[in-house]
């Protein structure tokens, strides 16, 4: 009875280990199937060779801004903003490029002369202007002062018109002061401009700062004319401001000096 126990109880414990071995065949299955499904043979990434690796950029790196813009070279000096003036003189600017319509032409190998370049201090030209003896026109003009080199040539054809009367002299007030734009600074550009137009007459480049000189001869503005009779005195002034705004040579200096040579003046 008891053998035939154990003999029951042997087959129950056999049957159950086959029973839980079979469970665990199938779950084992089924598991491999759906990795099987979400995970498919990828194959390694080729290598490639040194010439066909390409390089990617470096984003760490920014690119270069577009559009800046370089300064031209040269040295470009700021213009003088403490000057009263509005004609634009003085403050050691660039001569701007004005192309002059009423540049007289050059006839004769005596406009062809080199202009007569003198250094002087306001004194120094007043004290020429009371030993001349004639009528004295001066022109008070900058190289930045675009109505000046406008203008500037109508002082050539009244010296070419009344050379043995009148003594024409032109002053350019551009020196400022500072050290490093002296007047010898402007001497190229000044000695250029006064050629081109034909000047000969004395052509003074002031070593007197240009707000001294607007404030002993009172000018408002460039450019500014001041015509003396045959003793030195001041008889009459054109400045490009007030009642004498946008004057001319031909219009209203001319015609003055004209009046002024008559005999009863």
């Amino acid at each position: 009875m008891l053998k035939n126990h154990l003999i029951v109880r042997f087959s129950q414990s056999r049957r159950n280990s086959l029973n839980l071995l079979a469970l665990i065949t199938f779950f084992s299955c089924l598991g491999c199937g759906k990795a099987a499904e979400e995970s498919p043979t990828v194959s390694p990434p080729e290598t490639l060779t040194p010439t066909e690796q390409v390089a990617t950029p470096d984003e760490s790196t920014p690119s270069e801004p577009p559009g800046q813009l370089e300064l031209p070279p040269g040295d470009i000096p700021p213009a003088n903003t403490n000057s009263p003036k509005t004609g634009g003189g003085g403050g050691g600017l660039e001569m701007p490029d004005v192309q002059i319509s009423n540049k007289p032409p050059v006839a004769d190998a005596s406009e062809t002369a080199s202009p007569e370049i003198l250094y002087g201090s306001l004194d120094e030209i007043q004290d020429r202007i009371a030993k001349t003896k004639k009528i004295t026109v001066i022109d008070f003009w900058s190289l930045s002062c675009r109505p000046c080199l406008e203008e500037f040539p109508g002082l050539v054809r009244l010296n070419k018109q009344f050379a043995d009367k009148v003594q024409c002299i032109s002053v350019d007030v551009d020196f400022d002061g500072r050290k490093s734009r002296p007047p010898k600074h402007y001497e190229e550009r000044v000695v250029a401009f006064v050629t081109s137009v034909g000047a000969t007459f004395p052509s003074y480049i002031s070593t007197t700062e240009s707000d001294e000189i607007y404030s002993e001869l009172d000018l408002d503005s460039i450019p500014a004319v001041l015509i003396y009779d045959a003793d030195g005195k001041l008889v009459k002034k054109f400045v490009d401001a007030g009642d004498t705004a946008g004057f001319t040579y031909d219009k209203q200096v001319i015609p003055f000096v004209k009046e002024l040579m008559q005999p009863d003046k």
